[in-house]
């Protein structure tokens, strides 16, 4: 074995024993945490096992270096997305119903499509990076201006516009399916 492969096999291990220890450390405090803003310990420890996945494949320094402002920031963050997902449901259903053939019920065909549909849309949603998704979302759903967006995100005007672009052209074949 080489001096750099045994190298890198000791970062591997102590990059390893790190996350182990954050998740050991901070796993508790993280679904307390959640629970307050959840209200339920079963989805709060759902999210904390996403969080603590994040941290995995993003191999973010900053969460060993600041590890409950790091796992805080990408919880809330999950936490919205969820919102928002749950809120785009809740809204197309709404649609169904007002959509339906007037006894308030959508048929078992019309809610199959669009419960389909929605998750074709949140799935191509979820292949964009977080700050692509957030901006899209926060744009098109929350109604925000891009120049808020833009200054919430830390992003320039310009790689708003990109983001907004990419992401709407990944979204279309989806949207144009829906209508």
């Amino acid at each position: 074995m080489s001096a750099s492969t045994s190298l890198q096999n000791n970062l591997q291990q102590h990059e390893r024993h790190q996350l182990q220890q954050l998740y050991r450390d901070h796993f508790s405090w993280l679904c307390s945490w959640l629970s307050k803003h959840t209200r339920c310990p079963e989805h709060a420890a759902d999210l904390a096992h996403d969080t603590f996945c994040r941290v995995i494949t993003a191999a973010a320094s900053d969460a060993l270096r600041e590890p409950r402002a790091w796992l805080t920031t990408t919880a809330r963050r999950l936490l919205i997305d969820q919102l928002r997902r749950q809120e785009r449901e809740a809204a197309c259903m709404d649609y169904l119903a007002v959509a339906s053939e007037g006894n308030g019920e959508p048929s078992l065909e019309q809610a199959f499509i669009a419960r389909e549909s929605l998750e074709t849309l949140v799935s191509t949603l979820d292949r964009s990076s977080e700050k692509q998704r957030l901006a899209f979302l926060m744009y098109y759903v929350d109604k925000q201006p891009r120049k808020t967006v833009a200054v919430q995100l830390g992003i320039s005007p310009r790689t708003l516009g990109k983001y907004l672009h990419q992401t709407a052209d990944r979204c279309q074949p989806v949207l144009a399916g829906i209508h």
